[in-house]
């Protein structure tokens, strides 16, 4: 019998909605291509990064006819629905160019007078996701309520191969990048300090002394997004200073990560994954960590 993987399902769907499209009008064409790159993303056999890059190359297929469009032309309604499914695009791929697009079709929407406060947001967060920081403060300045302030980045003089982070300073006022050896890192934990199931982990580990003193040469490690308040990494790391976060500048330099839920454990050695730990209950997965330190030895 011959079955279909997630991405050839999604692939199919993205076809056969282009098909059925090609004959509508310029709104129906919206409305259905938004609708296919919706069943894309609900499909639930598809998850982590897979999950991602499938998503961005439903949106490629699917919206790059619209790419040529005169914006102009369209109507009020379907400038929202570009906006937000460029919005997902950029989330997933953490491509600049699809925050680019929601630049484009926020200009169009700002001339129309039909702007709203939470696509000023998005295209906010759109910037700190693909690391324009300049461009993102310059919305705040513009439209404050969008988010926190954007630290200062003090960044390396030259870029050299491997993953980096940013240190929180002065208080998330300031971002200090360093790089990371994987060849002496053993243990990641892909963490976020609002993340209730992070909490959880950091109360639970906390608890188990033998145990925190184990994963004491973790990394933990906030996923690439566009909510960064480095206040509130601060606030934890002082509160928290044996699990102290820094943040990924750039989630392509960890190939490694299959899936970045928080709170995730991955455990390495000589830069491959031996053993992964994803999510925490409220009984916690102590005996699953023990497994990961165990295939560490």
């Amino acid at each position: 019998m011959v079955t279909s993987t997630p991405h050839r399902v999604g692939a199919l769907l993205v076809g056969l909605s282009i098909a059925t499209a090609s004959s509508l009008h310029a709104s129906e064409r919206v409305a259905a291509a938004s609708q296919a790159f919706q069943q894309v993303q609900d499909n639930p056999e598809l998850r982590g990064v897979p999950r991602a890059k499938a998503i961005e190359d439903s949106y490629t297929r699917l919206f790059s006819r619209f790419e040529s469009v005169d914006l102009a032309t369209l109507d009020d309604g379907d400038l929202p629905v570009l906006f937000g499914d460029a919005y997902t695009a950029a989330f997933y791929s953490k491509q600049p160019r699809h925050v680019d697009r929601m630049a484009a079709l926020a200009g169009e929407l700002v001339r129309r007078g039909i702007a709203t406060p939470a696509q000023w947001r998005d295209l906010f967060q759109g910037y700190v996701l693909v690391r324009q920081f300049d461009r993102a403060e310059q919305i705040r300045t513009a439209h404050p309520a969008v988010g926190a302030p954007v630290p200062s980045v003090d960044a390396l003089p030259a870029k050299i191969a491997g993953p980096s982070l940013w240190t929180v300073a002065d208080g998330g006022r300031r971002l200090v990048e360093r790089r990371v050896d994987l060849r002496d890192t053993s243990i990641l934990v892909i963490a976020d300090p609002g993340c209730s199931f992070t909490q959880w982990a950091a109360r639970d580990l906390a608890q188990d002394a033998a145990l925190s003193a184990a994963l004491g040469s973790a990394q933990w490690i906030v996923p690439q997004t566009g909510d960064l308040d480095a206040r509130a990494v601060a606030a934890w790391n002082a509160e928290h200073p044996a699990f102290a976060m820094s943040y990924v500048v750039n989630e392509r330099e960890w190939p490694m990560v299959a899936t970045w839920e928080t709170p995730t454990f991955v455990f390495l050695r000589d830069g491959a994954v031996v053993h992964e730990v994803v999510g925490w209950p409220k009984a916690g997965r102590k005996a699953e960590l023990q497994t990961g330190l165990d295939a560490l030895r």
